[in-house]
């Protein structure tokens, strides 16, 4: 998630600086982007419908979850704008750049912010209360997620290479390439 967000925020950055972007580079980021934001989406909310409660029932007043919860909220309309600024650089709005690049920086700090906290909070009362069955329920749950999220049906459209550079087709410049399906880190 991190590397992502902060990947397209560069390269909407790129973009809204002047670099080209043909109308099918712009679907694929935006394809990419959306399966991101389903993906982000689905992540807290297996936190809060099934991480949460396993938490706060192995380690009781031990475990306060309620900032991560609050930070999730924050989440789907930060979401939301973000597929916003992707119809918008699709259909060549100007500006759309910008404010998605904008937008993923937004993210991105949310995100870092969040994750670090997420660490501090979570995997000391998972290490110290949860036991192996129940985590496995949580991974199990988060395996769902995943798969509805990264289904090859849904996938398909997406399943492209979006450049991170003007060069993609000149093999002595050829910039690193940014699979569409690449690391959800």
């Amino acid at each position: 998630m991190l590397a992502d967000t902060a990947r397209f925020a560069a390269l909407a950055g790129e973009l809204a600086a002047g670099t080209p972007c043909a109308p099918r580079r712009a679907r694929a980021v935006a394809d990419y982007l959306g399966l991101l934001c389903d993906s982000i989406h689905h992540h807290h909310r297996i936190e809060d419908e099934v991480l949460w409660p396993t938490l706060t029932a192995a380690a009781g007043d031990a475990v306060d979850v309620r900032e991560l919860t609050d930070d999730h909220a924050q989440l789907d309309p930060m979401l939301a704008e973000i597929r916003a600024a992707c119809a918008d650089l699709v259909a060549r709005r100007p500006d759309a750049a910008g404010v998605l690049a904008e937008r993923l920086t937004r993210l991105h700090t949310v995100l870092d912010e969040h994750i670090a906290d997420e660490e501090r909070t979570v995997f000391p009362i998972v290490a110290a209360y949860v036991t192996t069955a129940q985590w496995e329920k949580v991974e199990a749950a988060a395996r769902c997620a995943v798969a509805a999220v990264w289904s090859p049906s849904r996938s398909a459209s997406s399943a492209r290479t979006v450049s991170t550079g003007p060069k993609a087709t000149d093999p002595e410049s050829r910039p690193a390439m940014v699979p569409a399906l690449g690391s959800r880190s």
